[in-house]
C-alpha cells in the first residue's frame, strides 16, 4: 500500500479579530514572534514552533524513550515515515546546537526540557526542574 505524499499546506493563524492563513516556509509569524519549522513527515504539514528559546515541537517523537536513544525509529502512523526521520533528526540537531528547550506532545512530565547528545547518535531528554 502507497504511502501519501506530503503536500504543501497552508496554516491558519488567529490574531485579534482576523484570521491569517501562511505557509510555514513563508517564515515568521506575529511580527517575528514566532518561527515555523517545516517538520513534515509525520503528517502532511507538520510544523513545530520556536516562541523565544521553546521549541514546541508536536509529534516530532511518539516514543521519548525509544526515539531519543535512537532517532532514526519511525512510527507506523507516520504518513512518511523517510521524511519523518529526517525531520526529526534536524529538529534534534537543530535544538542540541542552539540550546533550545523542548515542548510539546509525547514528552513526559513535565512536557518541557532540554536535550542533550549521546555518544551512540541519539539523544537524552532533561526534564526541566
Amino acid at each position: 500500500m502507497a504511502r501519501a505524499q506530503p503536500r504543501r499546506t497552508t496554516t491558519m493563524c488567529a490574531r485579534n479579530d482576523s484570521l491569517t492563513i501562511f505557509k510555514p516556509e513563508d517564515g515568521k509569524l506575529f511580527d517575528g514572534f514566532v518561527d515555523p519549522f517545516i517538520c513534515y513527515g509525520h503528517t502532511p504539514g507538520h510544523t513545530a514552533y520556536l516562541v523565544d528559546n521553546v521549541l514546541i515541537w508536536g509529534d516530532i517523537a511518539h516514543a521519548m524513550d525509544v526515539q531519543m536513544p535512537y532517532p532514526k525509529v519511525a512510527v507506523t502512523y507516520d504518513s512518511n515515515p523517510k521524511q519523518a526521520v529526517m525531520a526529526r533528526l534536524i529538529i534534534l540537531k537543530s535544538v542540541t546546537l542552539n540550546d533550545y528547550f523542548v515542548a510539546g506532545m509525547h514528552i513526559p512530565f513535565p512536557g518541557i526540557g532540554s536535550l542533550k547528545s549521546n555518544d551512540e547518535g541519539g539523544y537524552v531528554f532533561v526534564p526541566l526542574k
